[in-house]
Protein backbone atom coordinates (compact mmCIF):
# COMPACT_ATOMS: atom_id res chain seq x y z
CA UNK A 1 0.00 0.00 0.00
CA UNK A 2 1.03 3.62 -0.53
CA UNK A 3 0.81 6.73 1.60
CA UNK A 4 0.23 10.00 -0.25
CA UNK A 5 0.82 13.29 1.56
CA UNK A 6 -0.08 16.60 -0.09
CA UNK A 7 0.77 19.67 1.99
CA UNK A 8 -1.01 22.70 0.54
CA UNK A 9 -1.23 26.35 1.52
CA UNK A 10 -4.08 25.93 4.00
CA UNK A 11 -4.39 22.22 4.75
CA UNK A 12 -2.70 18.86 4.34
CA UNK A 13 -4.33 15.84 2.72
CA UNK A 14 -3.16 12.35 3.65
CA UNK A 15 -4.43 9.36 1.70
CA UNK A 16 -3.75 5.63 1.59
CA UNK A 17 -3.95 3.92 -1.82
CA UNK A 18 -4.02 0.32 -2.90
CA UNK A 19 -3.35 0.39 -6.61
CA UNK A 20 -5.61 3.16 -7.93
CA UNK A 21 -8.15 2.77 -5.13
CA UNK A 22 -8.18 5.27 -2.28
CA UNK A 23 -8.74 3.43 1.01
CA UNK A 24 -8.39 6.33 3.43
CA UNK A 25 -8.42 10.14 3.33
CA UNK A 26 -7.70 12.69 6.04
CA UNK A 27 -7.59 16.49 5.66
CA UNK A 28 -5.91 18.38 8.50
CA UNK A 29 -4.60 21.87 9.16
CA UNK A 30 -1.30 20.52 10.47
CA UNK A 31 0.32 17.12 10.04
CA UNK A 32 1.17 15.43 13.33
CA UNK A 33 2.95 12.22 14.20
CA UNK A 34 -0.09 10.63 15.89
CA UNK A 35 -1.94 10.49 12.58
CA UNK A 36 1.12 9.03 10.87
CA UNK A 37 1.50 6.37 13.58
CA UNK A 38 -2.17 5.47 13.28
CA UNK A 39 -2.05 5.03 9.50
CA UNK A 40 1.06 2.85 9.63
CA UNK A 41 -0.55 0.70 12.33
CA UNK A 42 -3.74 0.22 10.27
CA UNK A 43 -2.25 -0.28 6.81
CA UNK A 44 0.69 -2.21 5.38
CA UNK A 45 2.35 0.87 3.88
CA UNK A 46 5.43 0.13 1.79
CA UNK A 47 5.91 3.36 -0.19
CA UNK A 48 5.27 7.03 0.54
CA UNK A 49 5.32 10.21 -1.49
CA UNK A 50 5.49 13.58 0.26
CA UNK A 51 4.61 16.77 -1.61
CA UNK A 52 4.51 20.33 -0.32
CA UNK A 53 3.98 23.81 -1.74
CA UNK A 54 4.90 25.51 1.53
CA UNK A 55 8.44 24.56 2.50
CA UNK A 56 9.98 21.57 4.23
CA UNK A 57 8.14 19.29 6.62
CA UNK A 58 9.29 18.73 10.21
CA UNK A 59 12.36 16.55 10.49
CA UNK A 60 10.68 13.97 12.75
CA UNK A 61 7.94 13.37 10.17
CA UNK A 62 10.41 12.87 7.31
CA UNK A 63 12.66 10.64 9.41
CA UNK A 64 9.76 8.42 10.41
CA UNK A 65 8.46 8.11 6.86
CA UNK A 66 11.90 7.28 5.46
CA UNK A 67 12.61 4.68 8.15
CA UNK A 68 9.22 2.94 7.80
CA UNK A 69 8.71 3.09 4.04
CA UNK A 70 10.38 3.84 0.74
CA UNK A 71 10.04 7.61 0.78
CA UNK A 72 9.89 9.72 -2.37
CA UNK A 73 10.01 13.50 -2.01
CA UNK A 74 8.10 15.27 -4.77
CA UNK A 75 10.57 17.44 -6.69
CA UNK A 76 11.91 18.10 -10.17
CA UNK A 77 14.26 15.14 -9.66
CA UNK A 78 11.45 12.56 -9.80
CA UNK A 79 10.60 10.85 -13.07
CA UNK A 80 7.25 11.85 -14.56
CA UNK A 81 4.91 10.02 -16.95
CA UNK A 82 4.48 13.26 -18.92
CA UNK A 83 6.81 15.55 -20.85
CA UNK A 84 7.44 18.92 -19.20
CA UNK A 85 7.67 22.09 -21.28
CA UNK A 86 8.21 24.51 -18.40
CA UNK A 87 11.32 26.53 -17.53
CA UNK A 88 12.91 26.40 -15.10
CA UNK A 89 11.31 23.18 -13.90
CA UNK A 90 11.97 23.79 -10.21
CA UNK A 91 9.67 26.85 -10.22
CA UNK A 92 6.62 24.77 -11.13
CA UNK A 93 4.46 23.93 -8.11
CA UNK A 94 4.18 20.30 -7.12
CA UNK A 95 0.41 20.59 -6.97
CA UNK A 96 0.23 21.76 -10.60
CA UNK A 97 2.43 18.88 -11.75
CA UNK A 98 0.39 16.32 -9.83
CA UNK A 99 -2.89 17.77 -11.14
CA UNK A 100 -1.92 17.41 -14.81
CA UNK A 101 -0.57 13.90 -14.20
CA UNK A 102 -3.89 13.05 -12.56
CA UNK A 103 -5.69 14.54 -15.55
CA UNK A 104 -3.81 12.30 -18.00
CA UNK A 105 -4.75 9.30 -15.85
CA UNK A 106 -8.44 10.20 -16.17
CA UNK A 107 -8.27 11.25 -19.84
CA UNK A 108 -5.27 9.52 -21.46
CA UNK A 109 -4.20 10.81 -24.87
CA UNK A 110 -6.61 13.76 -24.68
CA UNK A 111 -6.26 17.52 -24.62
CA UNK A 112 -7.09 18.50 -21.03
CA UNK A 113 -7.46 21.86 -19.30
CA UNK A 114 -7.07 21.59 -15.52
CA UNK A 115 -8.59 24.37 -13.41
CA UNK A 116 -7.43 24.31 -9.79
CA UNK A 117 -9.60 26.78 -7.87
CA UNK A 118 -8.10 27.13 -4.41
CA UNK A 119 -6.05 29.90 -2.81
CA UNK A 120 -4.97 30.71 -6.35
CA UNK A 121 -6.69 29.84 -9.59
CA UNK A 122 -4.31 27.83 -11.74
CA UNK A 123 -5.08 26.80 -15.29
CA UNK A 124 -2.83 24.11 -16.75
CA UNK A 125 -2.97 22.60 -20.21
CA UNK A 126 -1.72 19.22 -21.44
CA UNK A 127 -2.04 17.90 -24.97
CA UNK A 128 -2.89 14.51 -26.43
CA UNK A 129 0.80 13.53 -26.48
CA UNK A 130 1.04 13.95 -22.68
CA UNK A 131 3.07 17.14 -23.13
CA UNK A 132 2.49 19.70 -20.40
CA UNK A 133 2.39 23.09 -22.14
CA UNK A 134 2.01 25.45 -19.14
CA UNK A 135 -0.85 27.70 -18.11
CA UNK A 136 -1.65 30.67 -15.89
CA UNK A 137 -1.94 31.69 -12.23
CA UNK A 138 -4.25 34.31 -10.76
CA UNK A 139 -5.76 35.22 -7.39
CA UNK A 140 -8.51 33.07 -5.92
CA UNK A 141 -11.75 34.43 -4.45
CA UNK A 142 -10.50 34.87 -0.88
CA UNK A 143 -7.19 36.42 -1.91
CA UNK A 144 -9.01 38.98 -4.06
CA UNK A 145 -11.29 39.89 -1.18
CA UNK A 146 -8.36 40.31 1.23
CA UNK A 147 -6.39 42.34 -1.31
CA UNK A 148 -9.24 44.83 -1.79
CA UNK A 149 -9.54 45.27 1.97
CA UNK A 150 -5.79 45.49 2.58
CA UNK A 151 -4.81 47.89 -0.20
CA UNK A 152 -7.72 50.34 0.03
CA UNK A 153 -8.76 52.75 2.77
CA UNK A 154 -12.50 52.11 2.84
CA UNK A 155 -13.45 48.81 1.24
CA UNK A 156 -14.59 46.21 3.80
CA UNK A 157 -13.52 42.60 4.07
CA UNK A 158 -16.59 40.60 3.12
CA UNK A 159 -17.73 37.00 3.30
CA UNK A 160 -18.21 35.86 -0.29
CA UNK A 161 -20.12 32.66 0.63
CA UNK A 162 -19.90 31.51 -2.99
CA UNK A 163 -23.05 33.32 -4.04
CA UNK A 164 -23.42 35.07 -7.37
CA UNK A 165 -24.89 38.56 -7.41
CA UNK A 166 -26.00 40.87 -10.19
CA UNK A 167 -23.17 41.98 -12.46
CA UNK A 168 -24.36 45.56 -12.07
CA UNK A 169 -24.89 45.91 -8.31
CA UNK A 170 -26.06 48.96 -6.37
CA UNK A 171 -24.31 48.71 -2.99
CA UNK A 172 -20.65 48.40 -2.01
CA UNK A 173 -20.83 44.88 -0.60
CA UNK A 174 -22.53 43.48 -3.69
CA UNK A 175 -20.25 45.50 -5.98
CA UNK A 176 -17.26 43.80 -4.36
CA UNK A 177 -18.94 40.41 -4.69
CA UNK A 178 -19.74 41.10 -8.33
CA UNK A 179 -16.18 42.14 -9.10
CA UNK A 180 -14.68 39.12 -7.39
CA UNK A 181 -17.18 36.37 -8.13
CA UNK A 182 -18.58 37.39 -11.51
CA UNK A 183 -15.22 38.76 -12.61
CA UNK A 184 -13.49 35.47 -11.77
CA UNK A 185 -16.13 33.42 -13.57
CA UNK A 186 -15.80 35.66 -16.65
CA UNK A 187 -12.01 35.37 -16.43
CA UNK A 188 -12.15 31.57 -16.40
CA UNK A 189 -14.78 31.50 -19.12
CA UNK A 190 -12.60 33.73 -21.29
CA UNK A 191 -9.57 31.53 -20.72
CA UNK A 192 -11.54 28.44 -21.73
CA UNK A 193 -12.71 30.20 -24.88
CA UNK A 194 -9.09 31.04 -25.70
CA UNK A 195 -8.02 27.40 -25.47
CA UNK A 196 -11.07 26.33 -27.47
CA UNK A 197 -9.99 28.65 -30.31
CA UNK A 198 -6.37 27.54 -30.19
CA UNK A 199 -7.07 23.82 -30.33
CA UNK A 200 -9.10 22.32 -33.17
CA UNK A 201 -9.47 19.08 -31.21
CA UNK A 202 -12.09 18.65 -28.53
CA UNK A 203 -10.58 19.03 -25.07
CA UNK A 204 -11.70 18.02 -21.60
CA UNK A 205 -12.03 20.30 -18.57
CA UNK A 206 -11.32 19.09 -15.04
CA UNK A 207 -11.90 21.28 -11.99
CA UNK A 208 -10.40 20.71 -8.58
CA UNK A 209 -9.83 22.75 -5.41
CA UNK A 210 -12.10 24.27 -2.79
CA UNK A 211 -14.16 26.42 -5.18
CA UNK A 212 -14.36 23.83 -7.97
CA UNK A 213 -18.01 22.89 -7.44
CA UNK A 214 -19.15 26.52 -7.51
CA UNK A 215 -17.18 27.36 -10.63
CA UNK A 216 -18.29 24.13 -12.32
CA UNK A 217 -21.93 25.18 -12.04
CA UNK A 218 -21.28 28.65 -13.43
CA UNK A 219 -19.22 28.07 -16.57
CA UNK A 220 -20.80 27.27 -19.92
CA UNK A 221 -18.53 24.38 -20.94
CA UNK A 222 -18.93 20.71 -20.05
CA UNK A 223 -16.61 19.78 -17.22
CA UNK A 224 -16.04 17.33 -14.41
CA UNK A 225 -15.07 18.00 -10.81
CA UNK A 226 -12.37 15.79 -9.30
CA UNK A 227 -11.84 16.79 -5.68
CA UNK A 228 -8.81 14.55 -5.19
CA UNK A 229 -7.09 15.14 -8.53
CA UNK A 230 -3.75 16.11 -6.95
CA UNK A 231 -3.74 13.04 -4.69
CA UNK A 232 -4.51 10.77 -7.64
CA UNK A 233 -1.74 12.42 -9.62
CA UNK A 234 0.74 11.95 -6.78
CA UNK A 235 -0.28 8.30 -6.54
CA UNK A 236 0.42 7.89 -10.27
CA UNK A 237 3.80 9.61 -9.92
CA UNK A 238 4.69 7.39 -6.96
CA UNK A 239 3.79 4.22 -8.88
CA UNK A 240 5.80 5.43 -11.88
CA UNK A 241 8.91 6.02 -9.75
CA UNK A 242 8.54 2.73 -7.89
CA UNK A 243 8.54 0.94 -11.25
CA UNK A 244 11.55 2.96 -12.42
CA UNK A 245 13.47 2.14 -9.25
CA UNK A 246 12.72 -1.58 -9.64
CA UNK A 247 13.82 -1.76 -13.27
Amino acid sequence: MKLIIDKGNTRTKIAVFKGSDMLSLNAVKALDMYLIYDLFSKYDIKNTIFSTVSGKEKEDVINYLSSHSNLFIMSEDLCLPIQMNYLPKYTLGNDRIAAVVGATKIFPKKYVLVIDAGSCICLDFINDKSEYKGGSISLGFEMKSKALNTFTAALPLINLDNQKVAVCSNNTTDCIKSGIVNGTIFEIQGMIEYYAKQENNEFKIILTGGDAEFISKNIEYDNIVEENLVLKGLNTILEYNINKRNV
